[in-house]
């Protein structure tokens, strides 16, 4: 079986799906011929799905934000994964989040013989706004267990440097930032700022590191380099960062929803993210409390058990399959 994993546009600081699925190709390569195709620019759109016909795969599979290349394909043999839609439901407005709605959902999703999700939560938000007609299948995200390998560090209870990463509206930096008001710490957050959120930072007197635009290892040595992750978000299509930091053995703070909740499975001090009192005293209780930051550590090592690329590989192999025999 031929089997093409299409990519988006690689963009600055937004590579997250392309490092999931390249790793995911790794364990596939094993069950098929697997093409990774990536697109360009939106200039170059025609050109892209000529290419991508022109292979001539068994399989076609979106994986992710470029979802209008499905109207294109072959529906019986074109496969969608949405990882969320916060972004519609939350910051478009007017006739962009109109066109969004029918470029990017709507007629992509009549376009398609399968499709499948990375959580519960963006699965019930995709049956409650949209009249599908084929079911949705949750596949959760993997972890690089080749990249986040587990490394202890002494814990520095003085002055810790605690991880955030991503700095877009639903990662809730700003009731962040107002928790750690007084708390000595390093905050270092992965993702570029905006004006607004460089003054919350001088406002509250945060000493912080800015960092973007990392490799993955890089990525992976301020795991290292961290005390604790927090990961207070709003709302997500997944929490690939608890994972990562509960492999790397690291304690998290994040928020007590799904899919959060879900992905950290009891592994995770739990918040309410809209609650700046919440985070603050969770974030003293994992600084002050080294038998309570040791539990989640050893709690987040069993935790990631459960997220290997093998796993997850083959579970989207069995779609694969399935969407083939269902059309033969």
């Amino acid at each position: 079986m031929k089997l093409v994993l299409i990519y988006r546009n690689r963009v600055e600081g937004a590579n997250s799906i392309e490092e999931l699925f390249h790793t995911l190709a790794l364990e596939l390569r094993k069950k098929f011929e697997v093409i990774e195709y990536q697109m360009g620019s939106r200039s170059n759109l025609l050109r892209d799905i000529f290419n991508i016909r022109q292979l001539n795969a068994d399989v076609y599979h979106i994986t992710g934000d470029v979802h209008y290349v499905a109207c294109f394909l072959p529906k019986c043999k074109t496969m969608l994964t949405i990882h969320d839609i916060h972004h519609y439901n939350y910051t478009m407005r007017g006739f962009k989040k109109f066109i969004y709605k029918w470029l990017y959902l709507a007629l992509p999703l009549k376009s398609i013989s399968c499709l499948s999700t990375i959580s519960i939560a963006t699965k019930k938000v995709l049956e409650q706004q949209f009249n599908l007609d084929i079911p949705v299948h949750v596949i959760a995200n993997c972890y690089n267990q080749e990249v986040f390998i587990a490394q202890p560090k002494e814990f520095n209870h003085i002055a810790p440097i605690i991880l955030q990463l991503g700095t877009k509206a639903n990662k809730n930096l700003p009731n962040l930032i107002a928790a750690l008001k007084g708390i000595p710490c390093q905050l270092v957050i992965i993702g570029r700022l905006s004006t607004q959120q460089l003054q919350l930072l001088a406002d509250n007197q945060i000493n912080y590191t800015n960092l973007f635009n990392l490799s993955l290892l890089e990525i992976y040595n301020n795991y290292v380099q961290a005390d604790l992750v927090a990961f207070v978000s709003l709302s997500e299509g997944f929490g690939l960062p608890i994972l990562e930091a509960q492999a790397v053995g690291r304690p998290v703070i994040t928020s007590n929803f799904d899919p959060m909740m879900s992905v950290a499975s009891g592994a995770a001090h739990l918040v309410d993210p809209s609650s700046i009192a919440e985070i603050r005293i969770g974030i003293f209780k994992i600084i002050n409390d080294a038998e309570y930051r040791e539990q989640l550590i050893r709690a987040g090592f069993e935790n990631v058990k459960l997220y290997s690329p093998s796993s997850t590989a083959q579970q989207y192999a069995d779609l694969y399959v399935s969407m083939l025999s269902s059309h033969e």
